[in-house]
């Protein structure tokens, strides 16, 4: 009897241990299902903005002669100005840029050739002849610098010009000078004996990026 007892109580534990370790199975069993697994990244957005330029300089110390490429019939130390003398500076923008942006425009320039009583140099921006913008009955160098400023505002007049991101392609512009060799002989004449009158113009453009719409 007691041999029986063993088998049976062995039995019963065996029993006893299948049905807990199914229910311990039974505890940890869940559904699953993959909803989201994504990965997302970036870069950063391209800032490349480059200038091109073509530079003959704005004044120089000599100037070819006329009819004559290989002759100078004006000839210094200084950069100088004088009558049958002209120069121009042309410049354009290239590049990619990712992000919208706007061009602060910071002209400065000094002229005391040119004056309400006399003024013999012409100024012109991408060809067209530059016209009194500051209200001062005489075209100066100043004209010119407001002149540059107005090509980065906007269609107001009043704002900056937002460019849209992408291929950078901004016209090529071309700022100039001329002083014709048959003005005034004697005012020309009065000025190269002073020989202290003088033009000097500064052009700084800078890129900022843009928050704001495109216009």
């Amino acid at each position: 009897m007691k041999k029986n007892t063993r088998k049976v109580l062995v039995g019963s534990l065996a029993l006893l241990t299948a049905v807990s370790m199914g229910s311990v199975s039974g505890t940890y069993a869940r559904y699953t299902s993959d909803i989201i697994n994504k990965t997302d990244s970036a870069r950063v957005a391209k800032w490349q903005l480059n200038k091109s330029t073509t530079i003959d300089d704005l004044f120089a110390v000599s100037y070819k002669a006329s009819g004559d490429d290989t002759k100078t019939d004006v000839l210094s130390t200084d950069k100088v100005v004088a009558p049958g003398t002209s120069g121009s500076y042309e410049f354009s923008l290239s590049g990619e840029v990712e992000t919208n942006y706007t061009i602060d425009a910071t002209i400065s320039a000094t002229d005391t050739i040119n004056t309400d009583e006399y003024a013999p140099i012409v100024y012109t921006l991408d060809g067209t002849e530059v016209i009194d913008l500051d209200g001062d009955n005489v075209v100066t160098a100043k004209d010119l610098a407001k002149a540059i400023e107005n090509l980065y505002k906007a269609a107001d007049g009043t704002t900056q010009k937002v460019y849209a991101a992408g291929t950078v392609s901004e016209s090529t512009h071309t700022i100039g000078w001329s002083w014709a060799i048959d003005g005034d002989d004697a005012k020309d004449t009065a000025l190269g004996n002073d020989a202290t009158a003088n033009v000097s113009l500064n052009v700084k453009l800078t890129a900022t990026q843009s928050e704001k719409a495109a216009n």
